[in-house]
């Protein structure tokens, strides 16, 4: 996978840091020779790899590659339906449909397991955030390539300094200024960049460290340009006060790169706000 296909693409700097396979390795909580497996069954590709001593190196984009990987295990696909995503080999239509049918019969059977063991009196119609540890940062951007830039940067900071990311969960940006944003600029506005985490007793006192509490969540999502955000924020709110629910935390922001079709313009992403919520 070239590096130009990341989630950062848009934002990538010219100097960016390099990583060690033992530092990804820690990093992703892989052994090093997972890591080499990946890049030999063409799913990841070092961003340098030095001709003299044939080390490898590897940049934040890895890492997210290292992390879609694992999130497609974790939804049950195999090494060769994960393959024929990669290399383009795949039926939309029918994987979309094949996919749709795993989901229904996965909520089937939560539904009854959860309703039969009385863990649950009513089922909602929108989903739970699980509890998690971030390391976080605070950020201003005069623009929103800027806004990504600070975030890879950051990024770059928690693994560089020693902590475990965790790839399936990807990073989230929150701000007390989301109702507030112009479509043109966040240029005034505080973000905080949270990178979910798994942490050891030394880290434990690290300041940056944040927790969120599991919780009930309604989320919406859109795709296209930075500019279509205000108006992602609007509807999530008129759908919170449609279902009588107050915020129960900061509204979170995903941004997911849409680079499995080639034929999308550059610059469009899928974005996902998600607030934690609970009843009035």
């Amino acid at each position: 996978m070239s590096i130009e296909k990341g989630v950062f693409a848009m934002v990538f700097p010219d100097e960016h840091k390099l990583f060690t396979v033992a530092e990804v390795s820690r990093a992703c909580g892989i052994s090093r020779t997972s890591l080499i497996r990946l890049e030999e069954c063409g799913f990841l590709k070092p961003c340098h790899v030095d001709p003299v001593t044939g080390y490898r190196y590897y940049d934040v984009n890895n890492i997210v590659e290292v992390g879609r990987y694992k999130r497609f295990q974790a939804i049950g696909l195999n090494r060769n339906e994960i393959s024929d995503i990669y290399h383009n080999r795949i039926d939309p239509d029918r994987f979309i449909e094949e996919q749709r049918q795993r989901l229904n019969e996965m909520q089937r059977f939560i539904n009854e397991f959860e309703l039969s063991h009385g863990h649950k009196k009513y089922l909602r119609a929108f989903g739970e955030l699980p509890e998690m540890t971030c390391c976080c940062e605070d950020i201003s951007a005069s623009s929103f390539k800027e806004l990504g830039m600070a975030a890879y940067k950051t990024y770059e900071k928690v693994i560089a300094g020693g902590f475990c990311v965790i790839p399936r969960r990807p990073p989230v940006i929150i701000s007390d200024a989301w109702q507030s944003l112009p479509k043109d600029s966040p240029s005034g506005c505080r973000f905080t960049v949270c990178i979910p985490v798994i942490t050891n007793p030394k880290q434990s006192a690290d300041a940056r460290l944040r927790h969120f509490p599991a919780s009930d969540s309604i989320s919406l999502s859109g795709f296209g340009a930075f500019s279509i955000l205000p108006e992602l924020i609007k509807q999530l709110y008129k759908e919170t006060d449609k279902r009588k629910l107050k915020p129960a935390g900061p509204l979170r922001l995903i941004v997911f790169s849409a680079s499995d079709n080639p034929d999308l313009e550059a610059g469009n992403y899928v974005y996902e706000f998600i607030m934690p919520v609970t009843e009035q």
